[in-house]
């Protein structure tokens, strides 16, 4: 049985792109920091995920230590891994946070 995600080929596009920009955040995390992974028992470590500022009009990363965001884009390990993504790959963060 075959069946339809989408109601029409332009959200199966939207969708598709969303999936590349998304892969290709990840492929860049993994040259910047490895294959390392936010440790959530250390309350002192510091964790770093990239959320658009809807007032200032700009990506920021947010650092936290304890709680967990629901985010599809991996964390980081520093504000400068997160500021690069920032800089280096802006046009995919707009398609995935949908900013348009």
């Amino acid at each position: 049985m075959k069946v339809n995600a989408y109601r029409t080929r332009e959200e199966a596009q939207e969708a598709y792109n969303k999936a590349i920009a998304l892969e290709k955040i990840k492929r860049r995390l993994l040259e910047l920091q490895g294959d390392w992974k936010p440790d959530w028992t250390n309350k002192i470590a510091e964790k770093y995920y990239i959320q658009y500022d809807h007032c200032n009009k700009q990506f920021t990363p947010i650092n936290w230590f304890s709680m967990q965001q629901d985010t599809a884009i991996p964390y980081t390990k520093s504000k400068d891994i997160a500021l690069t993504i920032i800089e280096e790959m802006e046009d995919e963060l707009k398609l995935i946070f949908e900013i348009y």
